[in-house]
């Protein structure tokens, strides 16, 4: 019986090993993927702000739900879609430094919540190794008894 006890309480420790490593990988992947979609955001600002003028410091940006088509007489077409046209008098020079502070902010607040979430983590992986050590006690406990 005490063998039964104590193989139940082996497998529910590996259990709740397991399902915590999982735990923490699905939020690092969570946090990764919100970084990526953050440096694209920023690598499209960038793009947008300083490479999408021309001569006259107007900024073009057009989309389409189908591919365009372009002729001679009737210039660009597409099924559907939206066009829109900003004109600055900034130069793209100001723009880029612009998006580089935007950026450098943005660093800085990433850092920030990741040291906030670093240290709620280590606050929650003390209180793992606690939980996970009363069992470990009490196991071991059981078995210095079971053989004296």
């Amino acid at each position: 019986m005490c063998r039964i006890t104590n193989c139940r309480l082996i497998y529910a420790i590996g259990l709740m090993c397991l399902s915590s490593c999982k735990l923490y990988q699905q939020k690092n992947g969570a946090e990764l993927q919100s970084s990526r979609s953050e440096w694209r955001w920023n690598e499209f600002a960038q793009r947008w702000y300083t490479l999408q003028r021309d001569s006259l410091s107007r900024s073009w940006y057009f989309s389409s739900d189908s591919g365009f088509r372009f002729h001679p007489d009737s210039g660009l077409t597409a099924e559907a879609g939206e066009l829109w046209i900003q004109e600055s008098k900034t130069r793209a020079n100001t723009q880029h430094q612009k998006v580089i502070a935007a950026t450098k902010v943005s660093a800085q607040n990433r850092h920030s919540i990741k040291q906030t979430k670093n240290s709620s983590l280590n606050a929650n992986y003390w209180w793992f190794v606690l939980l996970l050590l009363i069992p470990v006690v009490l196991l071991w406990n059981k078995i210095r008894k079971l053989y004296s």
